[in-house]
């Protein structure tokens, strides 16, 4: 048998072989390779620490241990989400008050401050970063031309 029918018998059963390995292939550890880490989170897993997710700004960790300090388990994060997997990484992780930035191509939500390392790590996101509260300073009018001059 020559060399170029041994190779067309081998690759006529390699779909048989791919198919094989899929079935045998546990569908706990399928279902684990394939979602993440939110997903992982949610069956129980230990949450990821902030500074294991270079994608997390270490102000975001800083806030997370400040609220999980104060509040435990309950501890709650306002965060800015950037990436084309924003929306489906707040969403695994049961995240509230999510509102797309369309301004700066991000999302903002509120998680659980342990779900911060999570979220860093999730498919998608490039970057974690506080959403920081603003609050209004100044006594004047809010029109945005009220104190500008005609020179």
């Amino acid at each position: 048998m020559d060399r170029a029918t041994r190779l067309s018998r081998a690759a006529r059963g390699l779909p048989f072989l791919l198919a094989a390995l899929a079935l045998a292939l546990p569908a706990s550890a399928a279902s684990r390779a394939f979602t993440g880490p939110a997903a992982a989170h949610d069956q129980g897993q230990p949450p990821v620490s902030p500074a294991a997710a270079p994608t997390v700004d270490p102000r975001v960790a800083q806030v997370a241990r400040a609220a999980q300090a104060r509040h435990g388990d309950k501890g709650k994060v306002h965060v800015i989400v950037y990436g084309p997997g924003a929306d489906e990484a707040l969403a695994a992780l049961h995240g509230t008050k999510v509102t797309p930035l369309s301004l700066i191509d991000a999302v903002s939500g509120v998680i659980k401050a342990s779900q911060v390392g999570t979220l860093g790590l999730s498919p998608g996101v490039t970057y974690v970063n506080v959403d920081s509260p603003v609050k209004h300073t100044g006594a004047g009018s809010t029109s945005a031309t009220a104190g500008l001059a005609t020179l």
